[in-house]
């Protein structure tokens, strides 16, 4: 009997990709996230499939897409469409990851190394955190110490760069 294909495990609250059974044409059914009921603490019921698909891949752009607010009905189809012209996996994770950087909040333009660190710092020290005053001055000291790389472009940093500033 063969071994059935392990899929990447999706994010909490991010939907779910549920297999039907073989025998079908599509037999994964996408899901968005379900919800809890606030005074009890329940999942509420599931919500209805958005789409049924024949590649999990395919369900993961599209719950993607969903979240980015790009999703219309029909979307797999033009995924299946960039398949068959064989635009293949290159054009699909193209799109997976506009996608998942609208998501993200990650924007096409090249952020700065300044951009990055305060990116970095509002996600890691929010408002009420549970960090030692010492952690936020020594993090903050550490990026006073790197002034010459604040105007860089974050992605375009050699090592030889960050080297010389440890240096």
């Amino acid at each position: 009997m063969a071994k059935r294909k392990k899929y990447p495990r999706l994010p909490n609250g991010f939907g779910s990709i549920r297999y039907l059974g073989k025998g079908r044409r599509n037999p994964y059914a996408v899901h968005p996230p379900t919800h809890l009921d606030d005074s009890t603490g329940d999942i509420t019921d599931r919500p209805a499939a958005l789409c049924y698909v024949d590649d999990y891949m395919v369900g993961i752009a599209v719950l993607t897409a969903w979240h980015a607010g790009n999703y219309k009905p029909g979307y797999e189809l033009s995924i299946k469409q960039e398949v068959a012209q064989n635009a293949g996996a290159a054009a699909i994770s193209n799109r997976l990851l506009s996608d998942y950087r609208k998501i993200s909040g990650i924007d096409m333009a090249k952020p700065t190394f300044s951009q990055v660190y305060n990116r970095f710092f509002a996600n890691k020290f929010p408002e009420g955190h549970k960090y030692s005053d010492a952690t936020v001055r020594s993090t903050t000291a550490a990026y006073k110490n790197c002034k010459e790389l604040h105007g860089l472009v974050f992605c375009s940093l050699k090592h030889s760069d960050l080297q010389a500033v440890i240096d």
